[in-house]
């Protein structure tokens, strides 16, 4: 299965939100300060946590949503009006080729810990039954995901994406953005298992 490479940002359409898209693109490129501001406010913190999965490294991670918030507003602009795409997931597809750019010079990373310091307020069922695990267990297992299967991982299950808007940050099929979760998934619960397992031991040790 082949990907689609964006230049920018992730090709893709929102099919019966395409509407609505072209009007807050209007609204975006027109720089309206409340629409402006209230985009930022609905997904800063989403991408930085995006980035935060990836790197485990808070002060990078804020640098690249920094970073991936400018090059937005740029694509914004080369976008034709009338032909919005999925503008979440145009956002998120900025924010990941920014990422891949900056894997290019990764400087060391952080501890395990910090990857997970700022809880979701209302996480998805997928990520709540994670939680039953400790931070770091999880941190360290999605943290060795290659990074293919991370990303798509994390915009399922951590950012709660549609597949559409998985395949669409990411410039590949929807087949192709299910495969990859599918098999994140499964190396996922391959590498928590025995820590289920040792909790599973100790809570029999205490019965």
């Amino acid at each position: 299965m082949e990907e689609t490479k964006p230049a920018d940002g992730p090709d893709g359409r929102s099919g019966l939100g395409a509407t609505m898209d072209d009007l807050l693109l209007e609204r975006l490129q027109a720089r309206h300060p409340e629409t402006c501001a209230a985009f930022v406010d609905a997904h800063y913190r989403g991408v930085y946590r995006f980035f935060l999965w990836l790197t485990r490294d808070p002060d990078c991670s804020a640098d690249l949503t920094q970073e991936a918030f400018a090059a937005f507003w740029q694509s914004v602009d080369r976008l034709e009006p009338g032909t919005a795409p999925d503008l979440k997931a145009w956002l998120y597809g900025v924010a990941r080729n920014g990422w891949r750019r900056r894997c290019r010079c990764t400087r060391p990373l952080l501890g395990l810990d910090e990857a997970v310091e700022l809880p979701d307020p209302a996480p998805g069922p997928e990520a709540f039954a994670l939680s039953a695990f400790e931070g770091a267990e999880v941190a360290r297992a999605v943290a060795d995901l290659p990074a293919d299967y991370r990303e798509a991982l994390v915009l399922r299950v951590f950012q709660e994406m549609e597949y559409s808007q998985v395949a669409a940050a990411l410039g590949v099929t929807e087949t192709l953005a299910r495969w990859r979760v599918h098999q994140a998934r499964g190396r996922l619960r391959a590498a928590l298992r025995p820590a289920g397992e040792r909790k599973e031991a100790a809570r029999g040790g205490r019965a």
